[in-house]
């Protein structure tokens, strides 16, 4: 039997999703009940892979109601501000009340994130990315922005074992700020807005960091959690103010986009964490991750890492 609050929120979320369908506009609201009915099919394969097929448990829901949300979130991220908040508390109200399973509401979370992002960038209008106006100040003070919130993360799941629960509130907190300065740019926290590339939407990267690392959180084992951790948000930004640094570096050639000294360094700062928490194994899937940073992927390197962290990290169970 299901307690009320559970009662409530499964209400709260059907509710919330009838809106997020009926939205104005012909094209948008066909786009919504895909991202729905996406999001939907992606966490029953992912839930039945994962936990086996018992989909009558209350995990199942919340497996698919998590992963439902966090795709709402993404395509009400700029342009709904008030479906925004509401489907926000909707998320914080599902990890208190389905406390049991955590870990399986944080990495479908992850999951709805993905599939919200690829709708974003398929099927809704918005300004692409200038790849040619990247200004090497921004970069580097995004990139060290990136590293010290990777140092905070870290020291969270090192010394509490509640670390689930601090990292997914952050990674919430940071989906609300993000989304209120994308509404209204500027204002109290206009120094956070100018760590964005020109002509790219606000937020877009810091969506992917929040999937990458609620995959890593959901359906990795805190040793691989840890190191994945470690590789997307230290190996990753320090891989970036290489190549800015040494930009005579040479390319390479798989991947124009891309510098020999960014790739090393990716390796090391992974290896050296790898060797740590895995041991030889760790150093190993450091030089697979890397190949795979390198890789010029229709998804983006935030996705791509984690989830190869995540399959990687079978081999060392």
């Amino acid at each position: 039997m299901y307690s009320y609050p559970q009662i409530v929120f499964g209400v709260a979320f059907l509710a919330i999703a009838a809106l997020f369908v009926a939205l104005p506009g012909r094209r948008r609201r066909a786009t919504n009940a895909s991202v729905l009915l996406v999001s939907l099919v992606a966490a029953l394969a992912v839930f039945t892979i994962c936990y086996g097929t018992t989909n009558y448990h209350y995990q199942t829901f919340v497996a698919v109601a998590s992963c439902a949300t966090a795709a709402m979130l993404c395509m009400l991220y700029r342009n709904r501000p008030a479906y925004f908040v509401a489907t926000m508390v909707l998320v914080a109200c599902g990890a208190i009340i389905s406390h049991a399973y955590i870990s399986t509401e944080i990495g479908f979370f992850g999951v709805g994130t993905v599939v919200g992002l690829v709708f974003r960038e398929r099927f809704v209008a918005m300004r692409r990315e200038d790849k040619e106006m990247r200004r090497q100040r921004t970069e580097i003070d995004r990139d060290i922005f990136q590293i010290v919130l990777g140092v905070v993360v870290l020291a969270i799941m090192a010394l509490t074992g509640s670390y689930a629960y601090i990292v997914f509130g952050l990674v919430l907190l940071g989906y609300l700020v993000a989304g209120w300065i994308a509404a209204a740019p500027g204002g109290a926290l206009t120094a956070l807005s100018r760590l964005e590339r020109d002509g790219v939407e606000y937020g877009k990267g810091a969506v992917h960091l929040a999937a990458g690392v609620t995959l890593l959180l959901g359906f990795g084992s805190p040793k691989i959690a840890m190191f994945g951790i470690a590789a997307l948000m230290l190996g990753d930004a320090a891989a970036t103010i290489a190549g800015i640094k040494f930009y005579k570096s040479r390319r390479l050639p798989h991947n124009r986009r891309k510098s020999i000294a960014g790739t090393v360094t990716f390796f090391v700062v992974a290896a050296l964490f790898g060797a740590a928490l895995l041991g030889i194994y760790g150093i190993l899937i450091a030089g697979a991750l890397a190949v795979v940073e390198s890789l010029e992927l229709p998804v983006d390197d935030n996705v791509s890492v984690p989830i190869a962290t995540l399959l990687l990290g079978l081999l060392v169970r």
